[in-house]
């Protein structure tokens, strides 16, 4: 059985009951399917909005709501069995899902606010992303390539940005912004490592890097313009910075297996740096309390 469904803007009246629901003559959905059992749902309220939804395969599905003025939808999902659901509410939002291979799920919500952007993009099987962002002028990316990768992300202040790149298999990722301008980069490369990162202030910045397998990364970091750098190389390595304040920085290095080293600073302009080669190395920092 092969499904392949067009739906544009002077369609949709006459299909309220079956797949899609508009208001506005600006508003245009399209919707391709080919393959079996694959199901979609299109609503709009707006004006210049525009969905399109590919599914290739076999049972896939996607939802998809926008409300508001110049928002976007493109998801393309090619395999079997891939979910995707998007909810747009606010103005001038952008929303891009990828999905290559099997049994992946992207969950994506973005409202009360203008500007938001966010990209999904998976290739492998059972990986999930899930994200949202209610704030204005919000930022975020998830790239994952492997399988049984994971990441979850939710951001409620203003110009916060996450970027978070995953390669290997059973990866996880996450974080929580809440306040203005704050940073979030992580990159993985590998299998069964975790990192994440939980923010509120101003201008948060943190920079984490992870090469092998089973390293962990945790963060927190509230005030204003603290700042770190996580890098693990190897193995079972471990790592938790706590800053609270002003102008802190923490740079930790793990470069071996089974290290572990914890930085918490309270203050102003504090800096902790470790550095730990070899193996089964452990280093605590505590300053300002």
């Amino acid at each position: 059985m092969k499904i392949t469904t067009i739906i544009t803007v002077s369609t949709i009246s006459v299909l309220l009951s079956s797949v899609a629901y508009g208001q506005s003559t600006r508003e245009n959905a399209v919707i391709e399917q080919a393959g079996s059992d694959n199901d979609s749902f299109v609503r709009q309220l707006g004006v210049d909005d525009n969905i399109r939804i590919d599914q290739i395969g076999e049972g896939n599905s996607n939802y998809s709501y926008q409300d508001g003025v110049r928002g976007e939808t493109y998801v393309l999902q090619t395999g079997n069995y891939n979910s995707a659901q998007t909810v747009q509410g606010g103005a001038d939002n952008n929303l891009f899902i990828h999905q290559n291979g099997n049994d992946n799920k992207a969950s994506v919500g973005q409202s009360g606010g203008s500007e938001n952007l966010q990209t999904v993009n998976q290739n492998g099987d059972g990986n999930f992303a899930y994200s949202d962002q209610t704030g204005s002028s919000g930022l975020i990316t998830s790239l994952q390539d492997g399988d049984k990768n994971g990441s979850s992300v939710y951001q409620s202040g203003t110009e916060d940005r996450f970027s978070s790149v995953q390669n290997g298999n059973d990866n996880y990722v996450h974080g929580d912004q809440s306040g203005r301008d704050g940073l979030i980069e992580i990159e993985q490369n590998g299998d069964f490592n975790h990192a994440g990162g939980v923010q509120t202030g101003q201008s948060q910045r943190a920079d984490i890097e992870q090469n092998g397998s089973d390293n962990w990364f945790d963060s927190f970091q509230e005030g204003q313009e603290n700042s770190l750098v996580a890098r693990q190389n190897g193995t079972d390595n471990y790592q938790f910075v706590s800053q609270h304040g002003q102008h802190n920085l923490s740079e930790i290095v793990q470069n071996g297996t089974g290290n572990g080293a914890t930085a918490c600073q309270d203050g102003i302009e504090n800096v902790a740096t470790i550095t730990q080669n070899g193996n089964g190395n452990n280093a605590d920092v505590l300053q300002g309390f």
